[in-house]
């Protein structure tokens, strides 16, 4: 079962007006501290060990809900859709597709958001991790996804040819990795304009959120990507949260690596996924701190789900 953590607002009237508001955050933060330190010594439940695709080659913080679920819980391969069908397996419902603001995400996106929305750490990590897993040379083709004006790629690596998509123009013309970008929408339009199997890679940092179509998204995304190809899903738990889907709030970050697995598994395109989690007590504790005190004790946690394209 999960429990809501509630709003400080509501925990200030239950006190009584006697305590200050300084006073409470203090006391809040010192019983998670404490919550903290225990769970930091309670083993998580144990969940299947994804087989390594190493060895192949080739915004505003988020709502916290604890889970006493097994943390990156998987779904049984026997539920995953034929590949031959066409049709991806749906792994959420209509009301978890939603978002609290409804309107067009091109109006949201209108204006352009020249910053970083994650820390210098996880773009580092991030870095890292396209610069051990993406193929490279003149004849490599690769797809940052739902980009931005910055990709992340390795610099002293090269391609020869990286595509973007986005949904602001701007951004997009000012991002210095990309030779052709477009401006697309995948919730009004969950496809990728490219042609079957030509892309060697597909990445994708900090977006998988607001994705409201994510397993025809997810299938498509096998459809362009060449036998062997790579898929790198990255996120943390930062997040605009009105244009969050609610599958994504409701589940705490642990659950969310699940989540983008099974996208993975809905078209059964590719691999079994594996899990990169890069997060540690410290970082809960963090974000505690962060939202009752304003002070960040560590940096953003770093999570990722990698697949590669089946080659049959």
């Amino acid at each position: 079962s999960r429990r809501v953590v509630r709003s400080l607002p509501a925990l200030e009237g239950a006190l009584g007006d006697d305590n200050s508001e300084m006073q409470l955050r203090t006391n809040l933060f010192v019983s998670l501290l404490g919550v903290a330190v225990v769970t930091a010594y309670v083993p998580l439940a144990p969940s299947a060990k994804s087989p390594s695709l190493r060895s192949g080659g080739c915004a505003s913080l988020s709502t916290f809900v604890p889970s006493r679920q097994p943390r990156h819980a998987s779904t049984p391969l026997g539920m995953v859709a034929s590949i031959s069908t066409g049709e991806p397996r749906q792994v959420i419902d209509s009301t978890e597709r939603k978002k609290d603001n409804p309107a067009p995400d091109a109006f949201f996106y209108d204006y352009p958001r020249l910053c970083y929305h994650a820390d210098a750490a996880f773009h580092a990590t991030l870095t890292d991790l396209y610069k051990e897993l993406l193929p490279s040379g003149e004849e490599t083709r690769c797809l940052d996804m739902m980009s931005s004006w910055v990709s992340h790629y390795p610099t002293d690596l090269s391609w020869g040819r990286v595509d973007g998509l986005g949904l602001n123009r701007e951004e997009l013309s000012k991002n210095p990795q990309l030779d052709f970008y477009e401006v697309r929408d995948l919730n009004n339009e969950p496809s990728l304009p490219y042609d079957d199997a030509c892309i060697d890679a597909v990445t994708c940092a900090l977006s998988c959120q607001y994705l409201q179509q994510p397993e025809a998204v997810f299938a498509d995304v096998g459809r362009v990507l060449k036998p062997g190809g790579v898929a790198i899903m990255s996120f943390s738990n930062r997040m605009f949260p009105s244009k969050a889907t609610y599958a994504w709030k409701r589940r705490g970050e642990g659950d969310r690596l699940g989540l983008v697995a099974d996208f993975f598994r809905s078209s059964g395109a590719f691999e079994e996924p594996e899990i990169i989690d890069k997060s540690t007590p410290l970082h809960v504790l963090s974000y505690w701190s962060a939202s009752l005190l304003g002070v960040q004790l560590t940096g953003d946690p770093f999570y990722a789900v990698v697949a590669r394209r089946k080659k049959v």
